[in-house]
């Protein structure tokens, strides 16, 4: 077996010389048989896709780690640990056992042709069409320092803006996510670019039929930013040549990075250890992709097996690196594993989907790890849910927005002004968690707030010009009324937050 622990050069493929004298005869993979397949698809159960080769299945059972890994280990045990031919709903697929067969035969296909990767499924099982990797031989370490430095404020200005139960909620995260993507690759001045913002967006869901538009707006929409690039982004290093579609990679690539950040700073929250540790550890118990399908362009042999043009090859990522035959507690997260670099060294593990050493993969993970240094410095994450949650018990799926947290300062972190409420439903964890009442009066304070910041938005409405005319004399007669409930309504909020011992700021 390979090193496991050595680059992608010490695990290359032997293909076997058809001129050979010594060559066995080659041999198709065998089929897998009926029990086989019935616990194949059992295991793979959920909506196809359509139109193959682009993919037989649309997820890979991410509930049943433990029953794949045993499948994978009894089939790999009843065919002398060769690949195994099965049946699907699109034609039949070739399915490796164990991770240095998947990489190996990844590679062998991609030797034969670069481009043969066809699909990438993500991990909620949509259809995710891989972006091409950009070309290799460019250096984006002299932007690293400010890549810092901006993940860094991002975070902090993230932290700011928590609300009175020290939670921050998954929208404003993911607008923040966003604004700094842009920032790191474009610059500040396309921090705010709403309709770059919208491009990106819908080239990541770009459906196959609108790819080649998808990815033409966004370039036009880019080009702006890289005639005089700011100094210190990536579009500042990057050949010119290549600016656009190294530009356009790492956009998407960064932007879809967030959720492996938010189970980073989970696995954190539950057992410590270093940030770059839990960003490592992320990747491979939750893998971006949950499985990768790639074409046979050009016929090879491997191990005396023969594929031919058009044989698609199913690599099951989800199931794979979570292999107790790769790793070592596979369910179990431990800040100090030394083989998570075994996961990313293979292929599919990537975090772009890409087939090469992308360095969209080092990118992501200084930007993440930088990130979460600055927010476990400046506050103690606390998880709150998943409640059940434990490094000694990781189930196989962790749903990003899902995952709810306390920010907790370490020092004294003043918040925003305008953030003031509560998450909705927080009330229910105040309790379970045993926080004092005074939080309580901090709720209503805050509400009351917001009341009196509503009331006088509606004041500023109906006195403005635009509604000056006697046409709109009763819609503004409307709005007077409803100013007046919601101060009404603020002063009884206030009232009940004294009750607790709180105050809200200033009135009208």
């Amino acid at each position: 077996m390979p090193d496991p622990l050595g680059d992608s050069n010490s695990r290359r493929l032997h293909v076997v010389d058809a001129d050979s004298a010594d060559a066995p005869e080659p041999r198709t993979p065998p089929p897998a048989s009926p029990r086989e397949t019935a616990a194949f698809h059992a295991l793979t159960a959920g909506p196809r896709l359509p139109r193959p080769p682009l993919g037989p299945l649309a997820a890979l059972a991410p509930s049943t780690p433990r029953l794949a890994r045993a499948f994978l280990k009894r089939v790999g045990a009843a065919h002398d640990g060769a690949p195994v031919r099965i049946p699907t709903p699109a034609g039949p697929v070739v399915l490796p056992c164990t991770i240095d067969d998947a990489d190996e035969l990844a590679r062998a296909v991609l030797d034969g042709e670069p481009g043969s990767l066809k699909m990438a499924v993500s991990a909620d099982g949509r259809r995710q069409v891989r972006h091409s990797c950009p070309p290799h031989g460019w250096d984006w370490t002299p932007a690293r320092d400010h890549l810092r430095a901006l993940a860094a404020a991002e975070a902090e200005r993230l932290l700011r803006q928590r609300r009175f139960d020290d939670r921050l909620p998954w929208d404003i995260v993911l607008a923040g996510w966003d604004r700094l993507c842009r920032r790191i690759v474009l610059g500040d001045a396309a921090a705010d670019d709403a309709l770059l913002h919208r491009d990106i967006r819908a080239r990541y869901q770009a459906p196959l039929t609108a790819l080649g538009q998808a990815e033409q707006t966004l370039n036009q929409r880019i080009e702006p930013y890289l005639r005089a690039p700011e100094a210190g982004t990536l579009a500042a290093v990057v050949d010119a040549s290549a600016a656009a579609q190294v530009s356009a990679h790492m956009l998407l690539t960064l932007t879809r990075s967030l959720d492996r950040g938010a189970r980073a700073l989970a696995l954190w929250a539950t057992a410590g250890g270093a940030p770059a540790a839990a960003v490592a550890e992320s990747g491979r118990l939750w893998p971006d992709w949950s499985h990768m399908v790639y074409v046979v362009a050009a016929p090879f042999r491997w191990r005396g097996f023969e594929f031919s043009c058009g044989d698609p090859i199913l690599v099951p990522v989800a199931w794979l690196l979570r292999d107790d035959r790769a790793f070592t507690d596979p369910d179990r997260y431990a800040p100090g594993r030394e083989d998570r670099r075994r996961a990313a060294a293979f292929p599919a593990a990537r975090v772009c989907g890409g087939t090469t050493n992308c360095p969209a993969e080092e990118l992501v993970s200084e930007t993440l790890t930088a990130f979460l240094e600055t927010i476990t410095t400046a506050s103690n994450p606390t998880l709150v849910e998943p409640r059940t949650l434990s490094a000694e018990c990781l189930p196989a799926r962790l749903d990003a927005d899902r995952i709810r947290m306390e920010f907790i300062a370490r020092d004294p972190l003043p918040r925003d002004s305008a953030v003031l409420m509560f998450d909705t439903g927080s009330v229910e964890d105040l309790v379970m968690r045993g926080n004092r009442p005074g939080r309580y009066g901090e709720l209503a304070a805050a509400s009351a707030a917001r009341l009196r910041d509503h009331a006088q938005r509606l004041r500023d409405c109906a006195d403005g010009v635009d509604l000056a005319d006697d046409r709109f004399h009763d819609v503004r007669s409307l709005l007077f009324v409803q100013a007046d409930r919601c101060a009404c309504a603020a002063a009884d909020v206030e009232a009940a937050a004294r009750g607790f011992g709180a105050t809200s700021r200033g009135g009208l």
